[in-house]
Formats: C-alpha cells, structure tokens, sequence
C-alpha cells in the first residue's frame, strides 16, 4: 500500500517463524490507531477474545512492557473511557409524552364497567333483602319469646291484642307493644311522647318496612308512630271489637288461653303489618290506615321481603313460635274489601266456631 510518498509492504508472516520482540517491532510500526488493525498474526484466548501481537507478553520476560506496547494501551484506555461515558448518556431513559385514552379504549371501558354492573347490582340486592329476611325473622323469634314468656308468668293467657292506639277500653292497657317490651328490655310503646316513637332500626318496625312518601294516610304516621308488626286480631274478637261473621251471637273471650289453640302450627300469631296505603286487601283496594294499629286482620299483611330472583312475600309468627315466609295470606274465593276472614278459617282463627264458649 502507499502512505505518502513512502510504498511499504506489509507481508504476514507465521508466528512461528518470528522472533517476539520482531513481533512488537513491526506491530509499533503500524500506524493505525487501534491495535485490533495489526496485520500481524494475532493469537486466540481461552475465551474466545482476539489478542494482537503487540499485547503479547514474551514468555521469558512477563514484566516486559516496550514503549509501543504502553502507547497503544493507554490510547486504548482513553478510548474505553469515553465509549463508557457515551454508554452512559444513551442509557439515560427518554421522556415520553403521555396522551390521553382514546374514544375507542374509552368505550370499551364503560361496556365492561356496564356489564359488571347489569350482572353485580341484582346479586347484591337480593343479599341485601336475604339479609333484612333473617333480621325480620330473628326479631319475630324474639317477640315469640316474650310472648310464651308473658303466658307462662300470666296463667297461660296471651296480652290483648289492642294498645292505646284503639282506645276500646280497659283491656288496652294490657296490649301485646306494653306488656311485651319490658320482657325484652325495652320500653312499653305508651311511655314514648309523640314524634319520638320506635322507627326503623328499633324491634318494633321491620328491618325492610319503609313508610310512603306523600302515601294518602289517614293518619299522622311520623308524628302518632306506625306499626310493622301487627297481632292477629282474630285471636280475640270480643265485645270491644266486633263479632265475627258467623259468630251467631258468641264471642270470644278478651284474652286468649294458650292451651285452646287448636292448630298452633297453622294459626298466625304476629305477622309483617302493610305500611303502603295503595297496596291494602291484597293489593286491590286502597287502604288509608295502613300500620296505625298494633292489632289487624289479612287485609293488611304485608309483601315485602324477596327471596330468590321474583318471590316477594312476608314473615309471619305462628302460635308454635316458628316464623315462616309466606308469599301471602289473601285467599282467591276472599271477596274483595274484606275486613275480616270467616269465622272457620283455621290459619287465623284459633279454634272452630262450635268451641266458642258461651
């Protein structure tokens, strides 16, 4: 090759064939740069790596450094060092610009958030009424505590079915809402003033009842209290009352004997009271005293606890003390706006009419 005005000739010549130090003198007479340029023959480490001539160390002499062989490994340092510095700057991460949600990713958002919803919210809502169900039927449990508690203290008698709120005469003052509660620890219904009644949250009131707003009461709900509980009234249909249809002149006695009850399993006790006025009889007919008094009859049962995906029925107590769900208590051939159930019906009325004592 020609470098300036000098022609050289460079011829490769075995290693074996050449002394070590011819080696570094023709390697320190190159001109290039970079030692990996050495036309000389170059040896192989055992890792694989290519080592030039020049960089050899003679076997005999392993202190042995020439001036060329220095050179070269400093300009080879140097050069290392600034390769390393410019790793380091293209190693620096680079700053993205972060954008905004497309309207496609943006739609497929709201269609997944959407479904999770349409098939979460039922779910939940029926855990919420499976969990208002089992807190209304503990809590009828509870009454049915109290009341096998006041038979067996009062010579086996139930509490009259009526409160202060008929105002039918002396038999009130012994009603099922002020006998009962002190056997729970509770206060009597007729030791709280007026707009300071037992609501929602209390035993008194089911853990699902709700009063309508702007509903067509006939009375003052928030401000006399309401009941979402009532007693079978059909237990005592007596002079304060009225007779039954079919009592032919008899009555009933004004406190029940627990031991005449003929089917306790089958005859409601306490039962889930209606506190809608739109939906009395049934659901037939308007019924503007919806949850005024403590004591009723069918007209008033009350549907408001689900179970399962469409069921809706209520709670009842039953004389034996257990609590059922039923999906209601009104009966087809039951003519419509009708107060009170015949006289044989044995779901409401404790004994038939030929054990009515005279």
């Amino acid at each position: 090759m020609l470098r300036g005005d000098v022609r050289v000739i460079i011829v490769s010549i075995p290693d074996h064939l050449l002394g070590t130090d011819l080696q570094i003198a023709l390697c320190s007479m190159w001109m290039f740069r970079s030692c990996r340029t050495c036309p000389v023959d170059r040896a192989i480490e055992g890792d694989g790596r290519i080592i030039p001539p020049c960089k050899r160390i003679p076997p005999d002499r392993k202190d042995y450094k020439p001036e060329a062989y220095r050179s070269l490994e400093k300009r080879r340092t140097m050069d290392n060092r600034s390769h390393d510095k410019l790793q380091i700057v293209r190693a620096r991460p680079v700053r993205r610009s972060t954008g905004g949600f497309t309207l496609m990713e943006l739609l497929i958002c709201v269609s997944v958030i959407a479904l999770l919803m349409s098939l979460l919210v039922p779910t939940l809502w029926a855990v919420r009424d499976q969990a208002r169900l089992a807190l209304c039927k503990t809590q009828l449990r509870g009454w049915g505590n109290a009341f096998a508690m006041y038979a067996s203290l009062n010579n086996e008698v139930y509490p009259h079915i009526d409160g202060l709120d008929r105002d039918n005469g002396a038999a009130d003052n012994f009603g099922w809402v002020d006998v009962l509660p002190p056997l729970m620890n509770e206060k009597p219904w007729r030791d709280h003033a007026l707009w300071k009644y037992p609501g929602p949250g209390t035993v008194f009131q089911c853990p699902a009842a709700q009063l309508v707003e702007g509903g067509r009461y006939g009375y003052r709900p928030k401000r006399d209290g309401f009941f979402s509980y009532a007693m079978n009234s059909c237990l005592e249909l007596d002079k304060d009352c009225y007779r039954a249809p079919g009592d032919q002149g008899r009555v009933m006695p004004s406190f029940l004997k627990v031991g005449r009850i003929a089917k306790p399993a089958r005859t409601v006790l306490l039962f889930d009271q209606l506190l809608d006025p739109s939906r009395g009889y049934g659901g037939a007919t308007r019924n503007r005293s919806a949850g005024k008094h403590c004591g009723s009859y069918p007209k008033d049962f009350a549907v408001r606890h689900g179970r399962g995906a469409s069921e809706q029925g209520g709670s009842i107590l039953y004389c034996d003390y257990s609590v059922r769900w039923v999906e209601s208590v009104w009966k087809d051939h039951w003519p419509a706006g009708m107060k009170c159930p015949p006289r044989d019906d044995e779901d409401w009325f404790p004994y038939p009419p030929e054990d009515t004592p005279r």
